[in-house]
């Protein structure tokens, strides 16, 4: 379902947060970040982008900072029922961590882990 030609998967999400290097509790709290909530996320081959709703302005990941790609039950000082996608990406000095969730679709998911992984060339 994505709306143009150059994306490869797009979904509504739920965003866990993006934390500090692997310790769940530090939350990053810089370029508007810090709020848990409902939005857009999609690929493209040079890069993710995050829109949370009522924003208008996406968040950027370039796929070149992507090393590491996990999946677990918390973070960012929350716990999930469901799976969340855990992306590990670089910006300066920093190694931060980004998490979202598709409420009840887990083949989505599971999407998402395949196309990553082909973009990214990482593994899980």
């Amino acid at each position: 379902m994505p709306k143009n030609r150059k994306e490869l998967i797009r979904s509504k999400v739920y965003y866990s947060g993006t934390s500090i290097g692997n310790s769940f509790w530090r939350r990053y709290k810089d370029e508007d970040l810090y709020e848990r909530g409902y939005g857009e996320l999609w690929l493209t081959r040079n890069a993710l982008y995050f829109r949370r709703y009522l924003t208008m302005t996406p968040f950027e990941i370039p796929i070149k900072t992507i090393f590491k790609i996990t999946m677990g039950h918390a973070h960012a000082g929350k716990i999930s029922i469901v799976p969340v996608m855990k992306i590990h990406w670089s910006r300066g000095d920093k190694e931060l961590v980004f998490g979202f969730s598709i409420p009840h679709k887990l083949e989505e998911l599971l999407q998402w882990q395949r196309k990553l992984q082909k973009v990214a060339k990482v593994r899980f």
